[in-house]
């Protein structure tokens, strides 16, 4: 069974230029993508799952311009 590991990053703020710490655990993947290639794992906050790397993913989850998340 596949595994996923999920961590929570630090990001930089485009507006203020401060580092800010992500709400949700994702993967470096989807960090890379949603983010910058500059954020930084946090070592501390890793969480392994085990099952389908697909059902455990926030990526399906969009967000609207008004910053409310809607699948």
């Amino acid at each position: 069974m596949p595994k996923l590991e999920l961590w929570q990053w630090e990001v930089p703020d485009p507006l203020t230029g401060r580092w800010r710490k992500t709400r949700y655990r994702m993967t470096e993947a989807e960090v890379r993508q949603r983010f910058s290639a500059d954020a930084r794992k946090l070592e501390w906050t890793r969480e392994v799952r085990d099952g389908d790397p697909e059902a455990n993913s926030t990526s399906a989850f969009q967000r609207n311009g008004a910053g409310s998340v809607r699948r």
